[in-house]
């Protein structure tokens, strides 16, 4: 939760830059714990911790949903880049989440449509209002 009460307190609302990186955060944690969980299995079966490791031994169930979130990870990381938080993603466009958080895209086009002029001006003239 971190980076979604930092960045809301930071910006005054949730956005989903903060949302995006709190779900890194979430979603890295998961192959991350069930590997430590892997190699620490017998020293939790005998202090009587019930990990998934421990209670399924053959190990199956924690290949599985490591693997699973270690996938989900790829593109869950990709994110920062698609908002347009990242530095290549900026330089060649506005950030995505502008969008989404302040102006609806057919509001941005009907405006840049009643005066041809180019991607910035019209960029400012929809902010603008």
């Amino acid at each position: 939760m971190g980076p979604v009460l930092g960045w809301t307190a930071a910006r005054g609302r949730i956005e989903w830059p903060g949302v995006a990186l709190f779900a890194i955060l979430f979603v890295w944690q998961f192959p991350h714990f069930m590997s430590i969980a892997w190699l620490y299995r017998d020293d939790y079966a005998r202090a009587g911790i019930r990990m998934l490791p421990v209670v399924q031994p053959d190990g199956w169930s924690t290949v599985v949903e490591a693997v699973f979130y270690a996938v989900l990870m790829i593109p869950v990381s990709l994110a920062p880049w698609w908002l347009g938080m990242t530095a290549h993603s900026t330089r060649f466009r506005q950030p995505r989440w502008v969008w989404f958080t302040s102006h609806t895209r057919s509001a941005s086009r009907a405006s840049c449509a009643q005066r041809p002029k180019t991607k910035a001006a019209c960029w400012r003239a929809t902010c603008s209002r």
